[in-house]
């Protein structure tokens, strides 16, 4: 699980349990035992961090761009081999487990999490996503984590619902109810 960078960070372990070219290129083997593996949350994350760095809008990509200058030790960094390592999109196997992805619709990364849900599904996995129409207003970055909105509410009571599918919990787990 993981929410922002931490949505990526957690999207690019998980591509290293299932990619062996990833594990390969990153010189890391898989240290979840297969099976034990079952699903990944993942919460307004940056999955395509190459397209990231063309981004059409500039404070965008200027942010990007630094980010990864940051992150990476690499001023020029879109086509090196850590930025093909840290965009999930491209390490998706039929090995990849179930996930559950979300993203706010305003100053955040659906576009990102919309490319992974296709690329994903593309691979048979199974997917279980929830994202905001522009007529719902303004859902921002993170803001599942805000439970006096009726949109994090939702995104609880969905993640829970999609953790007691896939794990077959006998006892279903308390859902949460708007204030």
């Amino acid at each position: 699980m993981g929410d922002s960078a931490g949505a990526q960070i957690a999207s690019q372990f998980v591509a290293l349990q299932t990619s062996p070219e990833l594990a390969s290129a990153m010189q890391f083997g898989a240290v979840v035992p297969k099976g034990d593996l079952v699903a990944a949350l993942l919460y307004c994350g940056p999955y395509d961090l190459r397209s990231l760095y063309d981004s059409d809008k500039w404070f965008a990509r200027f942010f990007i761009r630094q980010l990864g200058w940051a992150y990476f030790n690499l001023r020029e960094w879109r086509d090196s081999p850590q930025a093909w390592q840290a965009s999930t999109i491209e390490h998706v196997t039929p090995g990849y487990p179930a996930v559950f992805l979300t993203d706010g619709n305003h100053g955040s990364f659906e576009h990102d999490a919309r490319k992974l849900e296709q690329r994903l599904k593309e691979n048979g996995v199974h997917v279980d996503s929830l994202y905001y129409s522009a007529e719902r207003g303004r859902v921002g970055h993170e803001y599942q984590f805000d439970f006096s909105t009726p949109e994090s509410i939702e995104c609880y009571n969905r993640t829970i619902a999609f953790l007691d599918d896939v794990t077959s919990h006998d006892q279903p787990t308390p859902r949460l109810t708007p204030m």
